[in-house]
């Protein structure tokens, strides 16, 4: 009697586990599905993103802000939150948002960027990728290997916002120019 007991005990162990795995898989394959359906943009940190960038390479979009700044907080409020643009930015980029007042001691491509003691002084790798013109919002895009593709300085609503982002994910940047290509664009958002 005890060894069908510990038999019997052993089998449902083990199917027990097997179930978990089975479960476990199921999430992970689901995943790319949860992000693009997500209610919100799945902020990364600049360093996360890098992480991410080494196993599977995207585009990379940066929101650089300031916590004092007005428009910032209207497009996060409006053109970040627009169910359009949270599913093609967690689709097609991996999202930044980075403070450019940050005290954060950053390394990137083997340079180590530090912000001095001035509180209100912009941090040296968000000068660096806004072309050393500062301006709140600025969203910079980067390509998947982290090459800069350009900054786009102000406020954008999320019908222009979502031609911008075409705009660098279809690579029309490297043929078209920006102006004809916002002519003719024919998005999602009217």
């Amino acid at each position: 009697m005890r060894t069908f007991i510990r038999k019997y005990c052993l089998l449902f162990v083990s199917l027990t586990i097997l179930g978990s795995f089975s479960c476990n898989k199921k999430a992970v394959s689901t995943s790319e599905t949860v992000k693009e359906e997500a209610k919100e943009i799945l902020w990364l940190s600049f360093p996360n993103m890098v992480s991410a960038q080494k196993s599977k390479p995207k585009k990379v979009f940066i929101d650089f802000y300031t916590d004092w700044c007005g428009w910032c907080k209207k497009m996060d409020a409006s053109t970040f939150k627009h169910p359009v643009i949270v599913k093609y930015i967690n689709k097609n980029f991996y999202a930044v948002k980075f403070n450019a007042e940050t005290k954060d001691t950053i390394k990137h491509n083997g340079h180590t960027y530090i912000n001095g003691s001035n509180p209100r002084a912009t941090h040296p790798l968000a000068a660096s990728l806004m072309n050393n013109k500062p301006s709140y919002p600025t969203s910079v895009y980067l390509d998947e290997e982290l090459n800069l593709l350009g900054p786009v300085a102000g406020y954008m609503d999320a019908k222009m916002f979502e031609a911008v982002l075409h705009f660098y994910v279809e690579e029309a940047y490297k043929t078209t120019p920006w102006n004809t290509y916002y002519e003719n664009f024919q998005g999602e958002i009217q």
